[in-house]
């Protein structure tokens, strides 16, 4: 299964002494007749269940949670689509 990463986690702490959580991203993909095409989002799992943990004391209700990447600059824009591309075309052909 061909994986390409897209950007990387930056390393940083932050005044309070934690690490923001900012996964990766990469395309996964697999071509043949049951091909598929996955973005893959990869944290730290101690630092998202400290986060998670955080989330419940203060919002004991709202058990949802939405993470970004860091900022993807136009470099990275521009292969997260060269690559998708790249996927979609191995997996279900080039557009016509």
């Amino acid at each position: 299964m061909p994986k390409e990463q897209i950007n990387y986690a930056p390393h940083v702490i932050l005044p309070d002494g934690k690490t923001p959580i900012a996964p990766e991203v990469s395309i996964h993909w697999s071509p043949g007749d049951a091909g598929y095409v996955q973005v893959g989002m990869e944290f730290s799992v101690d630092d998202m269940l400290g986060y998670l943990n955080q989330l419940r004391k203060d919002s004991p209700m709202d058990h949802r949670a939405t993470f970004y990447t860091d900022t993807l600059k136009r470099p990275d824009l521009q292969k997260l689509i060269r690559v998708a591309r790249r996927a979609r075309d191995a997996v279900y052909g080039g557009d016509e």
